[in-house]
């Protein structure tokens, strides 16, 4: 018997809860946001005591604040997707999803003097379905025999939860990591897998598979042109890799779907 610690990265937090942040925040404590000095190793990361980012953008973070089905907000400068900061948060407690929006808000507010609201507007997506008429997936694609969200809530609450095997990839069961043109998971649901993966497929997913629960699987995709001295990338596009490695496909839609509209930001200061 163990307490479980859930333990993702950023990417993995596209699918937080939309409704409004509560009034006040819990308890936190925050660095202030500054202009990334050393850039040679970038990281974020999100764990359930805080967040830390060095060289990252405010735009990979946003959603932590407003999340949207849309992904980008609008009226965003570009200073936002293209210069680099770091920030260092620290929760007291395990705040829920919704008290993580209510701090990043706050930080966003204070410190960029963020002003944003919600819309909805009609949209490009693509509907996430099974790709094969017999419902077969792809072959490192595990249900799980437990409720995942189940679990967080016992963890949050201080319950001893039962000690979980890992998935066949190595994740703990009920976390995930995402890394460059990889996720890898040992408990996620597919609408999950949408909003992870909106970024690099351009458009916001809905997720009309019909499969409920978690899964586990390993999902692998050409992330882009390599740098230089880079070894080329051999692995296929996103969207043939939806089909090869997990037994999905994406299908082009339109459908009303809520963004977020940025009134007012201001850009960190200079260290």
């Amino acid at each position: 018997m163990k307490r479980l610690v859930i333990g993702i990265l950023l990417a993995s937090c596209a699918a937080a809860l939309k409704a409004q942040a509560p009034a006040a925040p819990p308890p936190y404590v925050a660095s202030p946001i500054r202009k990334t000095v050393d850039d040679t190793s970038r990281r974020t990361g999100l764990l359930p005591t805080g967040l830390t980012m060095a060289g990252g953008t405010i735009r990979s973070i946003f959603q932590l604040a407003y999340p949207s089905e849309a992904g980008d907000p609008i009226g965003a400068p570009d200073w936002m997707s293209a210069e680099r900061f770091d920030l260092v948060v620290r929760f007291e407690g395990m705040p829920t999803a919704a008290e993580r929006q209510a701090i990043f808000r706050e930080i966003f507010a204070t410190q960029l003097k963020l002003k944003a609201h919600y819309e909805r507007r009609d949209t490009p997506v693509y509907s996430l379905v099974v790709a094969r008429s017999d419902g077969r997936l792809g072959k490192s694609v595990k249900k799980l025999d437990v409720d995942c969200d189940a679990l967080r809530d016992r963890a949050r609450k201080g319950e001893q939860i039962p000690d979980l095997p890992p998935a066949a990839n190595g994740i703990p069961a009920c976390q995930s990591k995402v890394g460059n043109g990889t996720v890898l998971s040992g408990g996620m649901r597919f609408a999950q897998l949408g909003s992870t993966v909106r970024n690099p497929v351009g458009r916001h997913i809905i997720d009309k598979t019909g499969l409920e629960g978690f899964y586990e699987f390993t999902f692998e995709w050409a992330a882009g042109p390599p740098t230089a001295g880079a070894a080329p990338d051999d692995r296929p596009n996103i969207f043939t890799a939806f089909q090869e490695q997990l037994g999905l496909k994406l299908e082009p839609a339109t459908a009303p779907v809520e963004v977020v509209v940025i009134d007012h930001i201001e850009r960190p200061p200079l260290p």
